[in-house]
């Protein structure tokens, strides 16, 4: 069975009328859980009743709680979900929190190091300690993911450009695709073009691009992939991502045919 490590922030997504779980690392790594595949989760929760609730969630969906640690001085995290009338959602992010103080240890390294893949995010590496342990989990990393899901101002381009150049696949959306042209002064002519001339810079194995109504492009293997949006009806686009890459990364796991 294939392993999974996902890495970064479970908290509570905070809408108008409920609370419900989630984390982009977390969302990604139910799901991996939901294909089949052995998933666990590296993060931290607080000593209160959201971490409480979390774990139980956790333990009702069959996803180990063994690597997510607990801080008796940081809150278990929440953002604050608005969402316009198309269904978008913006975030408003508290810091700090637990998931920002997660430390390194031998058992979160072994399990990294043991994993068919480690997936991780830009918003676990905020601030310390969080963003140390991310660094040296990516010393042990056979194939890491980094699934960009820039949220300002909970990034600088340093320290991305850092994680980009050790990641081995990249995920990220249009908006973010042109921040990093930009960043990388890339001006090829056509979206093929640009995309290989940004995995031979950061001298990744695969890039994957979300262009909403406009489907998807993969770049994997030296061949692109386009894939045309189902039409449906918005309702919010919260974890939309996640659950994108998550069976985007099930699919290359389990070795199945790209254009499928």
């Amino acid at each position: 069975m294939k392993k999974v490590v996902c890495f970064g922030e479970v908290l509570f997504d905070c809408f108008p009328s409920e609370k419900k779980v989630g984390g982009a690392p977390l969302n990604v790594g139910l799901r991996l859980h939901h294909f089949g595949l052995d998933c666990q989760m590296i993060s931290c929760i607080g000593q209160d009743e959201e971490g409480q609730v979390l774990r139980q969630f956790l333990s009702q969906e069959g996803l180990s709680a063994d690597y997510i640690q607990i801080n008796k001085d940081y809150h278990t995290g929440t953002v604050s979900v608005h969402l316009d009338k198309n269904g978008n959602a913006s975030y408003e992010i508290v810091q700090p929190v637990a998931w920002d103080h997660i430390s390194i240890s031998a058992e979160n390294s072994a399990l990294v190091k043991a994993a068919d893949l480690f997936v991780f995010g830009s918003l676990v590496a905020r601030q310390n300690p969080s963003k140390q342990t991310l660094f040296a989990l990516l010393e042990s990393a056979n194939f890491s993911v980094f699934d960009l899901n820039l949220r300002p101002p909970h990034y600088n381009w340093e320290i991305l450009q850092k994680l980009i150049l050790l990641s081995d696949f990249i995920k990220c959306n249009e908006e973010e695709l042109n921040y990093l042209l930009e960043q990388f002064q890339i001006q090829e002519i056509n979206l093929e073009q640009k995309l290989r001339a940004l995995l031979n810079s950061i001298d990744g194995k695969g890039i994957c691009i979300t262009l909403g109504a406009e489907g998807a492009l993969l770049l994997w293997k030296d061949k692109l992939y386009q894939q045309a949006a189902f039409p449906i009806t918005v309702v919010d686009t919260v974890g939309a991502g996640d659950s994108f890459l998550a069976t985007l990364l099930h699919g290359l796991l389990t070795h199945q045919d790209c254009n499928k």
